[in-house]
């Protein structure tokens, strides 16, 4: 089949072949390694897109909340037009994938899904009562919910 004998064996009872050539050849003994990783990589990138999907859903609707924190607001649904600016960046901040975001990335998700202005000289005294009450964490120049920033090093 191979030319020679010894060049190729087949286990009995499983699909597993095991050629005695690649012995001899450190090469095809590495690029078949390499094949067998990546495939398992692509099955568990598979898995871990799964998983990130499943993660973001537990989080929006359990409560994560640590002690001293407010609560997770409830998710809104799109029809109902937050009533003031602590509300508009609360919605923004549930809904947002990173949950981690930057003021002005904040102010800019808020005018394109609701078409509503947020001053930047508004946000920011804004952000500091949210962050005293524990509504949200601040890691650096990034704001996120607090109960979507668990397990971030806040």
């Amino acid at each position: 089949m191979f030319g020679k004998k010894a060049d190729y064996f087949a286990l009995s009872g499983s699909n597993l072949r095991v050629y005695w050539r690649m012995v001899s050849d450190p090469l095809a003994v590495l690029r078949a390694r390499r094949a067998e990783i990546a495939r398992e990589i692509e099955l568990l990138r598979g898995e871990d897109a799964d998983l990130a999907t499943a993660e973001n859903v537990l989080g929006r609707y359990a409560n994560l909340s640590r002690p001293g924190q407010a609560p997770a607001p409830a998710p809104r649904r799109k029809s109902e037009r937050p009533g003031s600016q602590r509300e508009f960046v609360m919605d923004v901040l549930l809904d947002c994938d990173p949950p981690w975001l930057q003021t002005g990335e904040i102010l800019e998700a808020v005018a394109r899904r609701w078409n509503h202005k947020i001053p930047a000289q508004s946000l920011r005294p804004l952000l500091s009562g949210m962050k005293r009450e524990g509504v949200i964490a601040r890691r650096g120049r990034l704001v996120a919910l607090s109960s979507r920033a668990v397990g971030k090093g806040v």
